[in-house]
C-alpha cells in the first residue's frame, strides 16, 4: 500500500530544509510547489495573488471525485508582473513584518465544521476530507531515499486545539536525513489528544516561540550603539551609519529591519523599567526610578533621532520693520530699499578699506 500524500509531503519538507542552507545565484528549491504555494496562500498575505471572478467548473458527468479542491480558489487570478529581485525583497519585508495576528489559522473552517466554509460555488471534492482522521497522526513520512517526521503537535493551533508549550520533543537533526527506509526504526503512531484550543497556552507558545527560534529574514538595521543622547546630532555623524549608507546606495530600504529594532529595544527597555521597579518604596527607590526616567529621556531622543523625528529649539525670528508693513507693494518697496542700503552700505566699507590702504604710515 502506497500513501503518496505522504510521499509528496516528506519530499516537500527535505527540499525546504535543503533550501535553506542554499546561496548564490543558483539557490533553488524543488518537490510540489503548488501545495505549498497554496498552503501559504490561504494562510498568509505574503505573496497572494488577487482572485477573479470564478470560471465555470466542469464536473464531468456530475461526479463528486471531479469535484474542485481547495486550489480551485486561486484558479483564476490576475497576472502577476514584476521583477523577481524586487519581489524577494519585498516578500522577505512582508514576511518579516508577519505577526500571528495576521495569519488565517483555519482556512478551511473551524474544528468541526472544516470543509464546509467553502467559498466557491462548486461542491469540495469529497477527496480532500476522506482521510481527515490522519491529519494529525505522528509518523515517519517516506519518500524514496528522503525521511521526514510529521509533527502535527508544533502546530496544534491550525486544528484549532491546545497547544502545548513547549511542544513535546523531538529529534529532527540532520543526522537523521542519512537514514533511508530500510535502516530507519518503526515509528509509533499515534494521534494527539483532542483539547479544545485555549487562547492564554497559546500565548504562552508564542512567546516561547520567539525565544528558541530565528524569527527573521532580514537584520537589524541598526544597532544599540547608534542611538544618540544628543537631541541634536550632527547629520554627518547620522549619515554615516551603515544602514543609513545602504539605502543611500539602494540596498536598504526595507521598513523590516527597522521595526525589528525599534522591538528589539523597546523589549530591553522594559526590561530596564522593571529593574527599576524592583526597588522598595522610599528614597532609594526615587532615587532609581529618576536615574530611570532621565535615560529614557535620553533613549526616546536618540530613537526619535534615528527614525527621523528630530527635536530642535524654537527661536522668534527678529521680525523686521519693513515686514510689518500691510500691502504687498508697500512691503516689496520697503524690502528693496533694505537692499539698497545694504548694498550702499558694502560700498561705503570697501571705500573705507581703499582709504585705509593708501593712506602713508
Amino acid at each position: 500500500m502506497h500513501s503518496w500524500g505522504s510521499a509528496a509531503l516528506a519530499y516537500l519538507y527535505r527540499q525546504l530544509d535543503e533550501a535553506c542552507c542554499r546561496t548564490g545565484k543558483g539557490a533553488s528549491i524543488g518537490g510540489p510547489m503548488v501545495l505549498l504555494t497554496i498552503w501559504s496562500w490561504l494562510r498568509i498575505l505574503v505573496g497572494r495573488p488577487i482572485p477573479m471572478k470564478e470560471k465555470p467548473w466542469d464536473d464531468h458527468g456530475n461526479s463528486r471525485l471531479r469535484a474542485p479542491t481547495w486550489a480551485y480558489l486561486w484558479d483564476n487570478t490576475e497576472v502577476f508582473h514584476g521583477e523577481s529581485e524586487e519581489c524577494y525583497l519585498r516578500y522577505t519585508n512582508q514576511l518579516d513584518l508577519l505577526t500571528p495576528e495576521k495569519v488565517e489559522w483555519e482556512p478551511y473552517g473551524t474544528r468541526g465544521n472544516v470543509g464546509t466554509g467553502v467559498w466557491f460555488q462548486a461542491d469540495l471534492n469529497r477527496k480532500c476530507m476522506q482521510e481527515a482522521h490522519l491529519w494529525r497522526i505522528r509518523a515517519s513520512l517516506i519518500c524514496v531515499y528522503a525521511i521526514e517526521f510529521h509533527l502535527p503537535q508544533r502546530v496544534m493551533r491550525q486544528f484549532g486545539l491546545f497547544q502545548e508549550t513547549p511542544p513535546p520533543y523531538k529529534d529532527t537533526s540532520t543526522a537523521l536525513h542519512g537514514l533511508d527506509k530500510i535502516k530507519q526504526k518503526r515509528e509509533k503512531i499515534g494521534l494527539h489528544i483532542i483539547i479544545s484550543i485555549f487562547r492564554s497556552a497559546f500565548n504562552r507558545y508564542l512567546v516561547w516561540l520567539g525565544g528558541v527560534y530565528r524569527l527573521y529574514l532580514q537584520p537589524s538595521a541598526f544597532i544599540s550603539d547608534d542611538i544618540v543622547e544628543d537631541p541634536y546630532p550632527a547629520f554627518d555623524e547620522l549619515s554615516q551609519l551603515e544602514y543609513n549608507r545602504l539605502v543611500r546606495s539602494g540596498r536598504g530600504a526595507n521598513s523590516a529591519g527597522v521595526i525589528r529594532f525599534v522591538r528589539e529595544e523597546i523589549s530591553k527597555h522594559v526590561d530596564d523599567a522593571t529593574e527599576a521597579l524592583k526597588h522598595p518604596p522610599g528614597k532609594g527607590s526615587e532615587s532609581a526610578l529618576r536615574e530611570f526616567v532621565e535615560r529614557t529621556k535620553r533613549w526616546g531622543c536618540g530613537l526619535g533621532v534615528l527614525l527621523g523625528c528630530r527635536t530642535a529649539e524654537v527661536a522668534s525670528p527678529v521680525r523686521s520693520s519693513s515686514l510689518e508693513v500691510t500691502g504687498t507693494s508697500n512691503a516689496n518697496a520697503e524690502l528693496e530699499d533694505d537692499l539698497e542700503v545694504d548694498q550702499d552700505g558694502e560700498g561705503e566699507d570697501e571705500d573705507e578699506d581703499d582709504d585705509e590702504t593708501m593712506a602713508p604710515r
